[in-house]
């Protein structure tokens, strides 16, 4: 019967098990921390995205009861030129912006100059750009055949200058995770948006100046974003900017193409039938696509938040835990998606009878029940979309969505002159599915990860 050390052999082994569970706990408590914290985050993009969807609706019927379907479609085919023409502004620094404030989010000094420099350079680029704009309104109207379109794109060129600045700020506050403050902005970005309409067609503006209310949101939203983002992140003298200057630049210059093509992608049904057909059939249609745009969000409010998360874990040298990481939240996205998409094509028949007297816009409903099948479908991959910008591949991602922006022309150059606004909603939900492999392919080949 040995004595000696046995008992306290014992002691250490017990000892070592209690600080093995203590380790164990806290690291659940960390997991469930960040968990809780990314459900909030998503739960405040989620009710922008809700300000966003009673906003475009809200804005459709009052421009279709003030002024008609016609005016409706020269306005969306001038947002559309807007959504597109603000990816040139930027001049991509929005895509450098993303992954270097969520890179250097806990180097303050480093963040400061990452920030000013994109913010300065953005104001450049988009001067330059905007004058172009300008002076080539004319020609762009007579391209869709719509005198309406050059009178509101030149009434929109003030926000297109505020919003390469704003898109800098915003995704700089994106990057280090201030997302309540994110979705708040976007949220008033669309209140400003439809109130500034609404007072227009309460003093009876003409309807081809509406597009105004773009200029005047992003107008007001700068005026907040300045102050907040520099009380966040100290502002830095040029002269110590030191390399970002180039950073930016190299990197906007990559991913410009594919921000200018996967905003255009977006659009390319609403132009390509203003394009093909009038500007009657492209507001019925556009009214639908707005509908199913809203759908599209629930993607994008997850995607806001896990871009920086993509960067963080890739940077780490934990490219494993982002498969995981697409495994956990694919089948939530498509779920969220799929209840909602439900819902808006089993309502749409009664309240578009509730708040239209024009029996057109009725028609609409088949078109939301196409794009919507193409969103629900494509879904569950649709918060990864910008994985491969994420990862530090700029160049992929716009071979990427050059491929996807592609095969979405192709469908809707074939099937418009054939089917009409049907032939695009099936071109365009054709393109979104198409994207999901297309998706899977390339970040397998470039980064060796299967999503």
């Amino acid at each position: 019967m040995g004595c000696g050390p046995k008992p306290f052999g014992n002691v250490g082994e017990e000892f070592s098990k209690v600080v093995n569970i203590l380790k164990g706990l806290s690291r659940h408590v960390r997991e469930f921390s960040l968990h809780e914290t990314f459900k909030r985050d998503v739960g405040w993009n989620v009710s922008s995205l809700a300000v966003l969807g009673v906003s475009g609706i809200l804005l459709n019927v009052v421009i279709v009861q003030a002024y008609g379907a016609a005016v409706l479609g020269v306005f969306n085919q001038v947002l559309a030129c807007f959504i597109i023409f603000s990816q040139l502004t930027s001049g991509g620094l929005a895509f450098s912006i993303l992954k270097y404030s969520a890179e250097y989010a806990d180097n303050r000094e480093e963040l400061s100059k990452v920030v000013s420099s994109a913010a300065i350079i953005a104001g450049g680029i988009a001067l330059v750009v905007c004058i172009a704009i300008w002076l080539s309104a004319g020609w762009i109207g007579h391209l869709l055949e719509s005198p309406g379109v050059t009178v509101g794109l030149r009434w929109v060129i003030p926000g297109l200058w505020c919003i390469a600045v704003n898109k800098v700020l915003m995704f700089s506050l994106n990057g280090v995770g201030h997302m309540r403050f994110f979705a708040s902005a976007q949220a008033l970005r669309y209140l400003l948006v439809i109130l500034t309409v609404v007072a227009c067609s309460v003093i009876r503006v003409d309807g081809y100046v509406l597009p105004v209310a773009f200029s005047v949101a992003e107008a007001i939203l700068l005026l907040i974003l300045v102050p907040y983002t520099f009380t966040c992140v100290a502002w830095t003298a040029p002269w110590r900017w030191g390399g970002w200057v180039r950073k930016h630049v190299v990197f906007g210059l990559k991913a410009l193409p594919s921000g200018l093509m996967l905003e255009a992608n977006t659009r390319v049904d609403i132009l390509m039938l203003g394009y093909f057909t009038t500007d009657h059939i492209t507001g019925v249609y556009s009214f639908a696509a707005l509908l199913v745009e809203g759908l599209a969000q629930i993607p994008v409010a997850i995607l806001v938040n896990v871009n920086p998360l993509l960067t963080r874990q890739f940077t780490s040298g934990d490219a494993g835990e982002i498969g995981r990481t697409v495994k956990r939240i694919r089948t939530v996205s498509m779920m969220v998606t799929l209840l909602v998409g439900l819902l808006v094509f089993a309502s749409f028949p009664w309240w578009v009878g509730q708040l239209f007297a024009d029996p057109s816009i009725a028609s609409g409903w088949p078109i939301v029940g196409i794009l919507a099948a193409g969103v629900v479908l494509a879904s569950g991959y649709g918060p990864f979309q910008m994985i491969l910008n994420q990862v530090g591949r700029p160049g992929l991602y716009a071979l990427f969505v050059l491929v996807c922006i592609s095969t979405n022309v192709l469908f809707n150059a074939i099937w418009i002159p054939v089917w009409g606004m049907y032939g695009a909603a099936s071109a365009t939900a054709l393109s979104l599915v198409a994207s999901v492999f297309y998706l899977k392919w390339f970040v397998w080949r470039s980064v060796g990860i299967r999503i």
